[in-house]
């Protein structure tokens, strides 16, 4: 850690005041870059997510070394310690909901909608959006429904499931049927 002090001298009617300025530490961060974006339906076909536009959850996204990426319930993603050098974001087609259509979004998808070319540098920021373009009825109610479990999901066949199953304890009950708070004080009250 650095730290250094510095004084600024100011005139101020004949006056000199000399003031220390606070006490500032710089960090110096690996040199390593992240990647942030967030898959979307695109209902006006602008290109962008707009108010109303929804994020689609549980989508996952693979970096070409096999390491994946799950998108959030507002469809977001974001992943840091990328090296700096041309990476692979794909996006596994079987956890869209069934009959999205993705479209190219920029010269980075080479032509594929489902994947992104990714030149990162070191200590750099990268934007990755993935956009559906379809906006059906079908897809709208199927982003709902991942987005509030409590709408009957219809759509049981591309749910993701998670990475690490336990058997045989109580941690695979309570994984496969996770407790509201209500679920919580109900047992509390027993």
């Amino acid at each position: 850690m650095d730290i250094k002090r510095q004084a600024f001298c100011m005139k101020s009617h004949a006056l000199w005041v000399a003031v220390f300025c606070a006490l500032a530490s710089v960090k110096v961060a690996a040199n390593e870059s992240c990647v942030a974006g967030k898959v979307y339906v695109d209902c006006n076909h602008n290109q962008r997510q707009d108010l109303k536009e929804l994020g689609i959850p549980n989508v996952r996204i693979y970096l070409e070394d096999g390491t994946y990426l799950i998108t959030d319930v507002a469809g977001k993603f974001s992943f840091c310690g990328l090296s700096a050098q041309t990476h692979v974001l794909k996006v596994d087609k079987t956890t869209l909901p069934t009959g999205s259509q993705l479209i190219t979004s920029s010269n980075r998808n080479s032509g594929d909608a489902n994947s992104l070319f990714l030149d990162s540098k070191n200590h750099q920021l990268i934007r990755a959006d993935f956009i559906e373009n379809s906006c059906s009825k079908a897809v709208l109610t199927q982003v709902r429904a991942r987005q509030n479990p409590r709408i009957q999901n219809t759509e049981s066949v591309n749910q993701v499931q998670p990475a690490i199953t336990f058997k045989g304890t109580s941690l695979e009950y309570e994984l496969n049927n996770p407790k509201t708070s209500a679920d919580i004080a109900k047992q509390k009250a027993r």
